[in-house]
């Protein structure tokens, strides 16, 4: 959408070049910086608030984009407050997928899985202008049909498909139904199937009311 609205304010009646418009479309890019710096900080890997931060973000999208539809034309300061709204979306969303994405997968596994999302990420990047510039010989409306339906089939398959619960990899990939060892005043919960030279560390005491409420579910032993 930048690349549209660059584009739109070197004609006229805006002739807006050079450093005038790389401020003006800063305004959109400094509302995605603000929102998903803030975004990063108070998510705190809990995965119930990302998937409201990431449907909320679609909505904001979606909404905005679908604004554009019928003001793009009419006026550019609307145009340009709806493309920032449309950036504070995506400002919500961007931070709760990164940490979903790797806090989702083993050590071991994120470097293949975060170098796979980055790459889609700029093949749209790269894809996005010769694709938008085809689009604006056809017709101006048509970019923003495309990209408000793109964003609603997104969110509905946000919505119903993305449902993350409890801490997105808070415990650096233990999970459940894996044995305790015991050792030291330490509990450590290791990989299923594992020994207990594969496990992650917790202390004792946050497992004391639990075993006492589930004996019969925990697997405690003396580690050798």
């Amino acid at each position: 959408m930048l690349f549209y609205l660059s584009d739109i304010l070197e004609t006229a009646p805006y002739f807006i070049d050079g450093v005038k418009k790389g401020l003006v479309l800063a305004i959109p890019l400094l509302g995605m910086v603000i929102t998903s710096y803030t975004t990063g900080a108070l998510i705190k890997k809990n995965g119930t608030v990302m998937r409201w931060l990431i449907n909320i973000g679609m909505v904001l999208m979606t909404a905005s984009l679908g604004l554009c539809i019928f003001f793009y034309s009419k006026s550019i300061y609307v145009f340009i407050g709806s493309l920032t709204l449309s950036s504070i979306g995506t400002g919500l969303l961007l931070p709760c997928l990164n940490t979903m994405i790797s806090g989702s997968v083993q050590r071991e596994q994120r470097g293949m899985i975060t170098s796979i999302y980055n790459s889609l990420r700029f093949l749209g990047v790269a894809a996005g202008p010769p694709l938008f510039g085809w689009m604006m010989e056809k017709s101006d409306q048509l970019v923003f049909i495309t990209v408000t339906i793109l964003a609603l089939i997104t969110l509905g398959l946000v919505f119903f498909l993305i449902k993350p619960q409890g801490k997105i990899g808070g415990n650096g990939g233990c999970g459940r139904n894996r044995p305790i060892w015991y050792n030291g005043g330490k509990l450590r919960l290791s990989r299923k199937g594992g020994s207990h030279h594969d496990a992650c560390f917790f202390p004792l005491s946050n497992f004391i009311r639990f075993e006492a409420a589930n004996p019969s579910l925990l697997q405690l032993r003396t580690a050798a």
